[in-house]
């Protein structure tokens, strides 16, 4: 592929040893046990109340390790949540740094789900638009903000729950409808908060879903990660934005509602109206 436009410097944390794929799977809430060589999958790390702290994609490099690529997260402070876990495994966990996200829309039909050589892996990503992701060592560049604005709002109509330090530990997988990713097992072995996310899957309990909402204002300030969404005419707290980007109707967004049937009228923290995506 091309290299792409620059979408900012890549939040990487690398698993490597022995035991990085069994660690893995212990501590991740995705079936890492099943993921081929030379293969990826979204994936989770829950804290013990069973609410997500990261949400990655978890790269199987086909050698001795695995690589976590955090879009949102911070791969500083993941590596260094990680080592807290690290007892008598032989492993080691280091973030990753000097390299950079380029991204490219609409490749080729035959594009490989994954690619690599040398230290650059390339993914491609399925939804409404088919998108490669290049993790690799360039200098640093000036990212492409117009293409980043794109890329976010390719994100949010895909569905993909990218949190970062404002929305960690904020929401259980479900709110978040990691099982429709794939990056959730609620049968395979214990890991961090397994036992709440499971019984919130099989007894149910969970009101919270993933919406996407749109707004006028191409410029506001107020349409951060974490922001609170409240009634139109009131302030109650009706949901809280993952993040945002644009499309060719202008902005949009994806958020977690209390109640994402709901048709309530709804707000961004500075007062813009916002309304629901048709679906």
């Amino acid at each position: 592929m091309s290299d792409g436009f620059n979408l900012g410097c890549a939040g990487l944390v690398r698993l490597e040893g022995p035991d990085a794929r069994s660690f893995a799977h212990s501590q991740f809430c995705s079936d890492v046990v099943t993921l081929p060589g030379a293969d990826w999958q979204w994936s989770g790390w829950l804290d013990a109340k069973g609410r997500v702290r990261y949400f990655f994609a978890l790269i199987d490099t086909n050698d001795d390790g695995l690589l976590a690529w955090l879009p949102l997260g911070d791969a500083a402070a993941f590596a260094l949540d990680l080592r807290c876990f690290q007892f008598r495994v032989k492993l080691s966990i280091e973030r990753i740094e000097g390299f950079n996200v380029l991204g490219q829309f609409d490749p080729a039909s035959d594009a490989p789900r994954w690619q690599r050589d040398g230290d650059t892996v390339q993914l491609r990503l399925d939804g409404a638009t088919t998108r490669l992701v290049r993790l690799a060592q360039r200098p640093s560049a000036q990212v492409d903000a117009t293409a980043l604005q794109r890329w976010r709002g390719c994100d949010a109509s895909d569905g993909l729950p990218l949190i970062d330090g404002a929305c960690s530990t904020e929401f259980v997988p479900q709110s978040l409808n990691l099982e429709q990713l794939g990056a959730v097992s609620f049968r395979k072995g214990c890991y961090p908060g397994q036992e709440i996310a499971a019984r919130l899957h099989f007894r149910g309990g969970n009101k919270r879903g993933l919406r996407l909402i749109r707004w006028d204002s191409a410029n506001n300030t107020s349409a951060i990660p974490g922001a609170r969404l409240s009634g139109l005419d009131t302030e109650n707290r009706l949901g809280t934005l993952l993040y945002c980007g644009v499309d060719a109707l202008g902005p949009i967004g994806l958020a977690v509602l209390a109640d994402p049937q709901s048709s309530a009228q709804i707000a961004l923290p500075d007062g813009t109206p916002a309304r629901y995506q048709a679906t």
